[in-house]
């Protein structure tokens, strides 16, 4: 019994110490509450219970668009909905 709940809990460490940073973020390591560095993306690994990571994005590309609506349909739909709300509008 003590044995598998060793095991557990060897488990949960190894698995508590793997991370991922996505691409548009740096990871930052707190180990016991002081910085202790900075990770770039990919898979990464920290100390179980001593390191604490904090993801901030960093590389996050912003849009403004001016003048016309990426979301709108093209094409003869497009047509369809711009007819079908001016009808409307006019009733």
């Amino acid at each position: 019994m003590k044995i598998v709940a060793l095991v557990v809990l060897a488990g949960l460490l190894l698995l508590s110490s793997v991370y991922t940073v996505q691409p548009e973020e740096v990871g930052v390591i707190l180990r016991l509450g002081k910085y202790a560095g900075t990770t770039e993306p990919g898979l990464r690994f920290k100390i179980p219970l001593i390191d604490r990571l904090t993801k901030v994005p960093v590389r996050r590309q912003l849009k403004e668009e001016f003048g016309f609506r990426s979301g709108e349909r093209c094409g003869a739909e497009f047509l369809r909905c711009q007819r079908g709300r001016g009808e409307d509008a006019h009733r």
